[in-house]
């Protein structure tokens, strides 16, 4: 105490000196925004439409990668995407981050991107996506456009799924159309030969 009393000058000093130079850092410090959005992924059965679609094929992919990735559910799947690669290089050319953030390469931008960027999944299976900006209105636009990018991949992979639905149905229409064409010759084969009477359409 003796100690403290004899320096209390020097110490109310420091603390005066220290509370001042905060004071006027955050003055100087400039503002940071934050914007936050926060999706609900498909749950394993929906009621109607793409939803349905959407929701089975997010919930069976993210059952087969869940063996070999260890994903549990959808939201796992969705957290995946989000902060994939392709993701946010589409963000980054999208606003033209690399000019913004004064880089030259993307791998710089991604890195800035990151240190914006914070997606988190919550115990409910809702993923939250913040962006800290100095732009509110920036920072408001990309938390939006990462919902809207991954919006972009599920509608791409439904299109690719129902592509390859598409290539096997038209194969086996082919597949069964020249079968049938090799019955009718049969049948055709068989009339002339035994003299079968030909049976009409209605029959």
């Amino acid at each position: 105490w003796r100690v403290l009393v004899e320096r209390k000058k020097l110490i109310g000093f420091i603390i005066g000196g220290v509370l001042i130079a905060s004071i006027i850092i955050s003055f100087l410090l400039p503002r940071i925004y934050a914007s936050t959005t926060s999706i609900l992924p498909p749950q394993q059965e929906s009621s109607l439409g793409t939803g349905m679609a959407v929701s089975q094929l997010a919930g069976g992919v993210g059952g087969f990668a869940g063996g070999f990735l260890g994903l549990k559910s959808p939201a796992d799947l969705w957290l995946g995407i989000l902060k994939s690669q392709t993701v946010r290089d589409a963000i980054i050319i999208r606003f033209d981050l690399m000019k913004a953030f004064k880089v030259e390469t993307i791998e710089d931008a991604r890195g800035n991107l990151n240190d914006m960027v914070k997606i988190i999944k919550s115990k409910e299976d809702i993923i939250s996506i913040t962006v800290e900006d100095k732009d509110p209105q920036r920072a408001t636009l990309i938390a939006s456009a990462f919902v809207e990018e991954l919006d972009k991949v599920n509608k791409n992979v439904v299109m690719s799924a129902g592509g390859r639905m598409r290539s096997f149905v038209e194969k086996r229409l082919n597949e069964g159309k020249v079968e049938l064409e090799k019955i009718e010759e049969a049948v055709k084969v068989f009339q002339e030969k035994n003299g079968a009477v030909k049976l009409d359409d209605q029959s």
